[in-house]
């Protein structure tokens, strides 16, 4: 078991909530805003021009659930939505050692 994380600008929230939702390998996800720093390169990847005037990068932080073998597939299809990120996120992979229900 896998969990995906993608951090993307808060204008893409809804499209990859629609998007994750209608998947069905995706077991489980969760969405959050998140504020943080991007030191990665010259561009910061979720800053756009209207954020550069008012000084704050709006961020959320989706948490997706799901089988080793749907992760390649999941992060080249939000990679390819031009409503879900255009080229302003990050995303990575976490193990997981187990999970269950409370």
């Amino acid at each position: 078991m896998k969990c995906l994380t993608i951090v993307i600008h808060e204008t893409a929230r809804e499209s990859l909530g629609d998007q994750l939702a209608h998947d069905p390998a995706v077991l489980h996800w969760q969405v959050a805003p998140v504020q943080g720093r991007y030191a990665g390169g010259a561009q910061n990847p979720f800053e756009t021009a209207a954020d550069r005037v008012a000084g704050n990068v709006p961020r959320v932080r989706f948490d997706i659930l799901l089988e080793e073998p749907h992760v390649a597939d999941i992060v080249e299809r939000v990679r390819l939505c031009r409503t879900c990120v255009k080229g302003r996120g990050l995303w990575w992979v976490t193990d997981l050692c187990d999970h269950g229900e409370l």
